[in-house]
């Protein structure tokens, strides 16, 4: 019962003269007083439940006062990231924390009206010990009193740029060592073809020196042998024994055959056949099988030794196992193939300039790029080789890079005369650096990004495209607006004069307003023909369509009289037609727009009481379309822009029209191959005089 009597209205207690007597105004501010404590104690205890969620909140956060950037409450954990106690950073401004200027998107952006409740930004900051710090700041609007703030938390993210350096760093290390490799590869090569030569130097003084070697022969590394004239071994040595795994009397007496490999044996037998006293010696490489089963390479310098006739009667033969060459041969052979095929099949070009910006490396990309083979290009200068057509700036990022900079990479454009080719192409120079880090010259990647550039312009022309088809859509939608209002108000008023009046009207005033609406009806028509005639984009619809027989003079008669009707008012019309006009192979449409909206626009433009004439004539193949008038004419310096879609001349006045009938003349005349010549003064008239082929 307490609670029902408590929420019922208290009675309204009026003093005479209507107004609320002072205990009621005394009991309704009693009221407001409870309500207003209420959500005070509500907020406060709000708050007390949300203090400890951000003072023990584990990311960095504050709490800024806006627009000011005071620092009103911060977090145990924003101590311990900047080492200030929370006395030490009330009261001071956030700004005198950051090393760099607040962002366009910082945290004034929640200050200002119009701003967003929440922004995020990174920032460099300094702790108390001077450290800078780079953190990313995700801030909200918050209410601070009467006024408003910002509730910001931070998140340290040093480490993780620091690690995207990092991985940077790596992968441009991971570059230069594979230079440096293929640099040092080449470099072996060079060492073991000196190696080459200089164990060739030595087996030559071998030869020389055959009979004091041969008294130290079983203290050799190397195989000795001798076999005669059958190829049947007279000498072998311990070596060689201990190569094949067997004893001297097992080889001795026995053909050299089986201890060459089977493959090998016909190349081994031609090399030994061309031996000659003139050339005794002959250096044979081929692969053996040894005792274990095992295949290695040997090298074998023959000497021939010959009787007095010329006759061979026995060969010595000196091998050395030379496995492990071939097999670092074949590996540094792999490796050239290898960056070889690398720099070949690249889909993109790979120029390399010395010290001297002389060119010493062009893939197959460059030839087919430019035209020209690496022997015709190889050792010329920059401004020789590459196409771009900024030859000054492709030299300055050369010779920028020889100095060790970086480089962005350029946009040039490049032309190819003798191909007909011209087109983009990024080039991205970089230091060639050797094994002890010194800059030796350049490594140029290019690409053809003339695919790329031709759709960054197709997309701008699109934009611009449909920029100007909004506008034209615009703009016709106005024009069509107010070119409907007139005869759709003659239509309407004529019809509501025959609904409320036709039986006090006279069959002479009934067939006036009936000749009304049929005019305002052919208006609308008209129209309506040269909307849909029209494309946003300013171009007719369609294509010429396959001509068929059309009296020409009977279609052009026609549609004078349907022009007359709607826009004449007293014109003095006359057609004149010439020979040779009859039936002619012609687009009907297409005719019949260049026809109608000629003639309309002669009609329009010339005062009633003027004169309009329309003259069909032909010249062999082409028919000839004159159109003349003596209206207002048209200012010289406006009649380039008559053709133009939405283009109307200055001195039309308060004349109606759409501004589209001379351009859709136009398009249907560059469809049909047709052209049109206008000759015009201001008030003496026009002339429009067309010329159409006909197409057998």
């Amino acid at each position: 019962m307490d609670n029902d009597r408590k929420h019922q209205p208290p009675a309204k207690r009026r003093d005479g003269g209507g107004h609320p007597s002072r205990e009621e105004l005394v009991r309704r501010v009693a009221e407001l007083e409870a309500a207003l404590t209420a959500s005070e104690e509500a907020r406060r205890c709000a708050e007390e439940k949300a203090a400890p969620l951000f003072l023990d909140a584990p990311l960095p956060a504050m709490v800024t006062t806006l627009p000011g950037h005071a620092i009103s409450e911060v977090n145990e954990a924003w101590c311990r990231l900047f080492g200030y106690r929370r006395e030490e950073a009330i009261g001071r401004s956030w700004p005198e924390f950051a090393l760099d200027p607040e962002p366009p998107a910082g945290l004034s952006t929640l200050a200002r009206k119009e701003g967003a409740s929440l922004a995020s930004f990174e920032q460099t900051v300094a702790t108390r010990t001077g450290e800078r710090l780079l953190v990313a700041i995700d801030a909200t609007l918050v209410t601070l009193g009467e006024g408003e703030g910002a509730l910001s938390y931070l998140r340290d993210i040093t480490d993780h740029r620091r690690i995207e350096e990092e991985l940077k760093q790596l992968n441009d290390s991971i570059d230069l060592t594979i230079r440096e490799r293929t640099e040092g590869l080449c470099a072996a090569l060079e060492a073991l073809s000196a190696e080459v030569a200089e164990r060739q130097r030595a087996e030559e003084l071998l030869r020389q020196s055959e009979e004091r070697y041969r008294k130290v022969v079983e203290d050799q590394t190397e195989t000795i042998s001798r076999f005669n004239a059958n190829g049947e071994l007279t000498f072998v040595n311990e070596v060689f024994c201990r190569i094949f795994g067997k004893t001297r009397e097992e080889l001795l007496g026995h053909s050299w055959h089986p201890a060459a490999y089977p493959a090998d044996v016909p190349a081994i037998e031609k090399g030994l056949s061309t031996m000659t006293p003139e050339n005794p010696v002959v250096v044979i490489e081929n692969r053996i099988a040894n005792g274990a089963g095992e295949i290695r390479w040997m090298q074998f310098v023959n000497r021939g030794f010959f009787d007095a006739g010329g006759s061979l009667v026995e060969t010595q033969s000196v091998g050395r196992d030379i496995t492990e060459r071939k097999q670092a041969k074949e590996r540094l052979r792999e490796a050239m193939q290898f960056s070889e095929q690398v720099i070949r099949s690249a889909g993109e070009g790979i120029v390399v300039y010395d010290l001297d910006l002389r060119l010493r490396v062009w893939n197959p990309f460059m030839e087919t790029l430019c035209g020209m083979k690496a022997a015709d290009v190889l050792g010329s200068l920059p401004e020789s080789s590459l196409p771009f057509e900024d030859a000054a700036q492709v030299r300055s990022a050369l010779e920028n890079a020889l100095r060790g900079e970086g480089s962005a990479g350029l946009d040039l454009s490049y032309r190819v005369p003798e191909a007909g080719r011209h087109g983009w192409a990024s080039l991205l120079p970089s230091p060639l650096v050797n094994t002890r880090g010194e800059v030796v010259g350049v490594l140029c990647t290019i690409r053809d990004i003339t695919f790329r550039k031709e759709l960054e312009n197709e997309l701008v022309q699109a934009l611009e495209q449909a920029q100007e088809a909004n506008v034209a859509m615009k703009r016709l939608v106005n024009t069509v607006a107010h070119e409907f209002r007139t005869p759709l108000g003659l239509l309407t008023g004529s019809v509501d004069v025959l609904d409320h009046y036709w039986d006090r009207l006279t069959p002479e005033k009934r067939g006036e307003q009936n000749a009304r609406i049929r005019n305002a009806a052919r208006q609308i028509a008209l129209l309506v023909d040269s909307v849909t005639s029209y494309e946003i984009s300013g171009r007719v619809r369609g294509e010429a369509k396959a001509p068929l027989a059309l009296e020409v003079a009977e279609s052009c008669r026609a549609i004078a009289q349907e022009v007359e009707t709607v826009w004449g008012g007293g014109h003095r019309f006359a057609m004149s037609v010439g020979d040779g006009i009859g039936e002619l192979p012609l687009d009907e449409v297409l005719f019949r727009r260049i026809v109608q909206n000629l003639l309309t626009n002669a009609f329009r433009y010339t005062p009633a009481g003027g004169k309009v004439e329309l003259k069909l004539s032909r010249e062999g193949d082409r028919l000839l379309l004159e159109v003349a008038d003596d209206g207002i004419g048209i200012p010289e310096e406006e009649q380039p822009h008559i053709f133009e879609a939405f283009y109307r001349s200055s001195n039309v006045e308060t004349r109606r029209g759409l501004g589209l009938g001379l351009s859709i003349v136009r398009d249907a005349l560059d469809t049909l191959g047709g052209e049109i010549r206008v000759a015009s003064s201001p008030g003496e008239g026009t002339v429009m005089l067309v010329e159409i082929p006909l197409v057998r």
